[in-house]
């Protein structure tokens, strides 16, 4: 499967509006990533259901952008990249969309080389490869300076055994 979604904040807006700066600095066919959380407004099954997934990855071909989303607990984690004429417009998209809220970037920036380049939106949900699980086996912790290496490991982790979209 795959995917995209986002909320609604004063904080949030502010760190949209960082990463929008910095995606402006960005020349148009400089390839850049985002990374970031957000809390997801339904279920994870209401999600799956609405065909979002596979709606996100036909828009994401289209424009060459390719990324991977995680959802665990009532959370999005999402890793994006692409040039950054396309992720600019994506990242307003994500502000808005109503499925989630509190929408956190993590990390992002310029990027000489895609992490995810075989997935239009790479999709992994916590029942096939979770990433707290997965966190307490490594002694890893998803607090600190560090949060968005190990959350950039995991996300790559689970793109190695991801389903096939439907």
């Amino acid at each position: 499967m795959y995917l995209r979604p986002n909320g609604q904040s004063a904080r949030r807006d502010r760190q949209m509006n960082t990463q929008a700066g910095t995606l402006r600095a960005s020349t148009a066919g400089q390839l850049v990533s985002v990374l970031y959380r957000s809390h997801a407004l339904l279920s994870r099954d209401a999600f799956e259901a609405s065909g979002a997934p596979a709606q996100f990855a036909a828009n994401n071909r289209l424009r060459g952008i390719t990324g991977y989303l995680h959802i665990e607990d009532g959370m999005f984690y999402q890793h994006l990249e692409g040039e950054a004429g396309a992720i600019g417009p994506l990242w307003n998209a994500i502000a808005a969309d109503p499925r989630h809220r509190d929408v956190t970037e993590i990390g992002g920036g310029a990027i000489a080389t895609r992490r995810f380049d075989r997935w239009a939106m790479g999709y992994n949900a916590s029942d096939h490869r979770s990433l707290f699980d997965w966190t307490a086996r490594s002694g890893l912790s998803l607090k600190g300076r560090h949060y968005a290496q190990v959350l950039t490991a995991f996300l790559e982790y689970a793109s190695a055994g991801a389903r096939v979209p439907a």
